[in-house]
């Protein structure tokens, strides 16, 4: 939780939180269903943040957009900004700083982007699916 936390204080400025999560997530249950219906609440929450955008790729688009593993993109404003693509594996992470990699990266989430549901209409979903029996 203490990395939740980040995205709710307002000193210093909150960081910009921008997610994007397969359609699929949000109807596995792990744990219980209590505990499923509790992270899709925390979801709404941050959701409403004005800094956080969490945008669904439905189901309908996933085929064709697949990506091999999770990553990251951090943006670093500061004089000479920065930008690291965070990739995810099953067994470690790595950082990518290597200017033509992070670009690429970029792209796919970029493309990734344009194939989701807008975040009203993510939030509709991810309301939806929290919902149901």
């Amino acid at each position: 939780m203490a990395r939740q936390a980040v995205l709710s204080q307002s000193q210093p400025k909150p960081p910009s939180y921008q997610a994007i999560t397969g359609e699929a997530a949000l109807h596995q249950v792990v744990g219980s269903p209590d505990v499923a219906h509790s992270q899709l609440a925390r979801l709404t929450d941050v959701a409403h943040l004005e800094h956080v955008s969490i945008r669904v790729l439905p189901y309908t688009q996933g085929a064709r957009l697949w990506v091999g593993n999770p990553f990251h993109l951090l943006l670093h404003e500061t004089p000479g900004q920065l930008t690291v693509a965070g990739v995810e594996y099953f067994n470690r992470s790595k950082f990518v700083e290597d200017e033509v990699e992070v670009t690429e990266h970029e792209e796919v989430y970029a493309r990734l982007v344009d194939a989701t549901l807008d975040e009203s209409k993510s939030l509709e979903l991810v309301e939806r699916i929290m919902s149901a029996p």
